[in-house]
């Protein structure tokens, strides 16, 4: 009789330390305010990355457009010589060959 006492109170001990299985839900309000601030806390951080990949790409952007506009500028200010104009064709060239070539031995 007294080890079902014991027995007893045993699983009496066990069932009332036992967590109510309906705590772990997204019913819990603390869970729930856990998991608001997760998803903002992730919502922010998405942002923040998609924020400086936008920026890091314009500045990639404007720094290009920014050369170019250099680079069209200096181009414009430096003046080239003009090109000379070709000499007209004398003809065909024609050698005086006087040397004539021999065999290897």
């Amino acid at each position: 009789m007294r080890a079902f006492f014991k027995l007893l109170f045993l699983s009496g001990l066990l069932t009332a330390c036992a967590p109510d299985p309906s705590a772990f839900t997204e019913k819990n309000p603390a869970i729930r305010e856990a998991l608001e601030r997760r998803r903002q806390q992730y919502a922010a951080e998405v942002m923040d990355q998609c924020r400086r990949e936008a920026i890091k790409k314009a500045d990639a952007y404007v720094d290009s457009i920014l050369t170019a506009e250099i680079q069209i500028r200096i181009s414009d200010s430096i003046l080239f010589p003009e090109k000379p104009l070709r000499p007209s064709n004398p003809g065909p060239v024609k050698f005086n060959d006087t040397l004539r070539a021999r065999p290897f031995q």
